[in-house]
């Protein structure tokens, strides 16, 4: 199922942590319009400007699968907020959000991939942390 132009639900619902453990990672259809608005303004945003594919390295988690990879209690990812993600323009990537070219929650750079989250008709707060290896 298409939530935009470039991503689909199961991208989002794919996880090895869940095949693995079979662990039904479905996401209810309460928190849809939260991927939704994720998508839409920041992904597909991001991809259309990159010109370059994004891949979802982890998505939505139900709470079975975000406690069994040791997430946060509080993880935006059990919602539809939130995604990890890799691309081959990482560092163009960093830079749109590390000068704010997009509105977002968090934007968490890791060695590997980029964490960044949205939070519909709430306050974003456009929080940047670099966690990457010097």
């Amino acid at each position: 199922m298409n939530i935009t132009p470039h991503f689909t639900l199961e991208e989002f619902e794919k996880s090895e942590y869940a095949n693995k453990n079979n662990i039904d990672n479905s996401m209810p259809a309460r928190y849809f319009r939260n991927l939704e608005r994720l998508c839409n303004n920041i992904l597909e945003p991001l991809r259309n400007h990159l010109q370059c594919p994004i891949v979802i390295s982890s998505g939505y988690r139900c709470w079975d699968v975000n406690h069994g990879i040791g997430g946060s209690i509080n993880s935006q990812h059990m919602e539809g907020n939130a995604a990890d993600f890799k691309c081959e323009k990482i560092d163009l990537a960093i830079r749109i959000f590390k000068e704010k070219y997009l509105k977002f929650d968090q934007c968490i750079v890791y060695d590997t991939f980029i964490h960044i989250s949205y939070v519909a008709n709430a306050f974003n707060r456009n929080q940047f942390i670099d966690k990457r290896k010097k």
